[in-house]
């Protein structure tokens, strides 16, 4: 028995020593829980673009929320400042009758303006009109059936994976230093691609189209270097490893000032064109001569 009161009277005592611990500090919370959600800004810290017309007037992110139509008379998305990524985020930007351009960034001396992921189209002018921006990028866009040029951009410019069909003006042109790779211009009422002074052509495609091309690079596409079916002027280009450097395909194109290097076939021209004499030596050749290197 006496074994039995000394058990419990340990057992007693060890209680009243743990409960001492036990209190010695306040089991309330000091204050409400703080929230763990972030907010929407947080989550998505661009800016949503959700109707027309709509004005960038600061650098940031910008990104369409939905297929977006304009409003005669207006500019789709005037962009107005430098540094602007612009999302079309895979939706549409659509032009009505009387619409101006569908994004425009003609602010002289602005740079590094990207537009990207979508389409454009049947606006009454360009679809993107950026002539007086430097550094402008245009990545995998689809442009159609707009009322002047799909895209024209400003000096030292990248277009690159982009389609131009039926565009009235001409499909896409680059000004100065720029760069056009991976597109495709189709059935524009103008010139297909047309670039400036040191420019570069390349893995493109330009095909049912009247104008100039000139002082553009193509290298490297498996098939044409720069192709013409009718009516067309090419003249002080550079055609490096394509598999035609030239090809003139229908008529009445002038094939003048050209030099190919290394295509499997120089220079491709069906009758009924104009090309100038082929010649491998600079100091020999007549001022219309074309080179083979």
């Amino acid at each position: 028995m006496r074994h039995g009161i000394l058990a419990f009277v340990f057992v007693l005592a060890a209680g009243l020593f743990l409960d001492g611990d036990l209190s010695a500090g306040s089991l309330e919370p000091p204050g409400p829980p703080a929230p763990t959600m972030k907010t929407l800004s947080e989550v998505e810290s661009r800016t949503p673009i959700s109707s027309l017309p709509f004005t960038i007037s600061l650098p940031g992110s910008y990104y369409l929320t939905q297929n977006l139509t304009g409003v005669s008379g207006q500019v789709g998305i005037n962009i107005t400042s430098s540094h602007v990524t612009l999302d079309l985020n895979g939706f549409s930007l659509i032009g009505v009758g009387g619409s101006l351009d569908g994004v425009r960034s003609e602010v002289v001396n602005t740079r590094q303006v990207a537009i990207s992921n979508g389409v454009i189209r049947n606006w009454g002018q360009r679809g993107i009109s950026a002539l007086n921006t430097q550094q402008v990028q245009v990545d995998r866009l689809r442009l159609d059936a707009n009322g002047s040029e799909g895209v024209r951009v400003g000096p030292n410019s990248i277009v690159r994976d982009t389609t131009a069909m039926g565009n009235v003006g001409g499909g896409i042109s680059v000004d100065t230093g720029s760069s056009v790779i991976g597109c495709t211009a189709t059935a524009n009422f103008g010139s297909g691609i047309q670039g400036a002074t040191n420019s570069l052509v390349m893995n493109s495609t330009a095909s049912n189209h009247n104008g100039l091309v000139r002082g553009n690079t193509a290298c490297g596409n498996t098939s044409n270097g720069i192709v013409a079916t009718n009516g067309n002027r090419i003249e002080e280009n550079q055609v490096i490893a394509n598999g035609v450097g030239i090809r003139a395909m229908g008529s009445n194109n002038l094939v003048v000032r050209n030099s190919a290097i290394l295509n499997t076939s120089e220079y491709l021209v069906a009758g009924g064109n104009k090309l100038g004499p082929i010649s491998a030596d600079p100091a020999t050749a007549g001022p219309w001569a074309n080179f083979d290197q």
